[in-house]
């Protein structure tokens, strides 16, 4: 039989992994999207800055790069499984603690603690999808992984946006307090792989070592690095994308939050169907699939600078043409796991997960929604927006970069 079509733990146990697995990212991202549709809320409620809200949302993404990497070596020397559980815990009762927050520094508290919650569960899910799944449907498995959280945003803001308008938007922040601890309880009953056993007389590279292997290798960079760009002004154009309406469309809070939602239900649609096309291409020539996906990036520069620049802000076009964005480039972050999963084996996985985990969070969802409030402070949100796009241009760069070196590198690691 093709290695590529072998279900190392079985399809059944690898379908359950995959399950909660939607489930875990889901759950999470409601409750990190959640605090984007109540910016007009909190922004009069403590009277904060554009950097201020920015914050809020930060926070989350930089606990997460501060531990990921710890936590992604635990996974790969301990248990996937109940690292998921534990970290669920503490993101829930980070969750909790939001609802009763009465201050923005006990807001900003609890926001930490969400993101020390989110900490490890990320490279153990990944970690164990690529070793339940075969290669053949990795990006697949993986997508479907990431289109969990992409639901969980689309969720998070649409209900936040709905709570805060009928109940106040205290009672949104904790609406995922107890779904939070089912849902990470419930990993202690998924089946783990063992960690591989050392050879007698063999040693058990250390972590510095196994990070040093990962960073030297010039494709892994790329993807690392292409995709935190990207997600530096994806995530943000997500989360701002309400107040954006509002501030410069004068919508309402609610049609607003609905052409939010609208957004991340297209992206995430296409996010979903686009795993089993990555599969299709790279069964052809994966080469080809890291090319396509270098377009789409272009591509969504291109309309991201003829909305803001060319159409009236709040107009149908330019609504229509900006949830296009995210749109157009949602193929790059299940192949960009996929790719990662490619180029590193299976007793390093989880740490080279956080790795790219911890940039994503640093350059993009951490750091996106921060430079953009900056900006947003000195140039307006429009001109910030603009200006962030360009990132866009820069990931296809690096894409192509990674079309000449990926060959060379997936020789050295098999």
């Amino acid at each position: 039989m093709n290695s590529d079509m072998v279900w190392p733990l079985g399809k059944k146990a690898a379908i359950g992994i995959l399950a909660i697995s939607v489930l875990v990212g889901c759950v999470d991202f409601i409750d990190r999207l959640i605090i984007s549709s109540l910016y007009p809320y909190l922004k009069e409620a403590y009277n904060l800055t554009d950097t201020e809200l920015g914050l809020l949302s930060g926070i989350v993404n930089f606990t997460v790069a501060v531990l990921i990497i710890p936590g992604g070596y635990l996974v790969d020397r301990w248990s996937r499984k109940k690292m998921i559980a534990i970290m669920m815990c503490f993101w829930a009762l980070g969750s909790g603690f939001s609802a009763v927050a009465t201050t923005f520094a006990g807001l900003f508290a609890a926001r930490f603690l969400i993101g020390f919650g989110e900490a490890a569960y990320t490279p153990a899910t990944q970690s164990l999808l690529a070793a339940s799944f075969p290669m053949r449907w990795r990006t697949t498995a993986v997508t479907m992984q990431q289109y969990g959280a992409q639901l969980g945003s689309m969720i998070g803001i649409g209900l936040g946006a709905f709570i805060a308008a009928r109940w106040g938007w205290q009672h949104a922040l904790g609406i995922m307090c107890i779904p939070g601890l089912i849902v990470g309880l419930s990993a202690l009953f998924l089946h783990d792989f063992p960690n591989q056993p050392r050879q007698e007389g063999q040693k058990q590279a250390s972590w510095f070592s196994v990070i040093k292997k990962i960073l030297t290798t010039p494709s892994l960079l790329c993807v690392y690095l292409s995709q935190s760009i990207k997600l530096g002004y994806t995530f943000t154009l997500s989360i701002w994308f309400l107040t954006y309406l509002t501030r410069e469309g004068g919508m309402s809070v609610e049609k607003a939050g609905t052409c939010s939602v609208i957004m991340l239900l297209c992206s995430s649609s296409t996010l979903l169907i686009s795993g089993p096309i990555n599969d299709w291409l790279r069964s052809k020539s994966r080469i080809l699939s890291i090319r396509v996906v270098a377009c789409l990036l272009l591509t969504g520069l291109v309309l991201s600078q003829i909305a803001l620049l060319a159409l009236e802000p709040g107009s149908i076009a330019q609504v229509a043409l900006l949830i296009a964005v995210p749109l157009v480039c949602a193929p790059l972050l299940g192949l960009g796991f996929a790719l990662n999963a490619d180029l590193t084996r299976p007793e390093t996985r989880g740490t080279a997960v956080s790795i790219m985990t911890l940039s994503m969070n640093i350059i993009g969802t951490g750091g996106g929604p921060i430079i953009l409030g900056a900006l947003s402070d000195h140039f307006g949100l429009s001109g910030a927006l603009t200006i962030m796009s360009y990132a866009l241009g820069i990931a296809a760069v690096l894409y192509l970069i990674l079309s000449k070196t990926y060959s060379r590198d997936l020789a050295k690691v098999q």
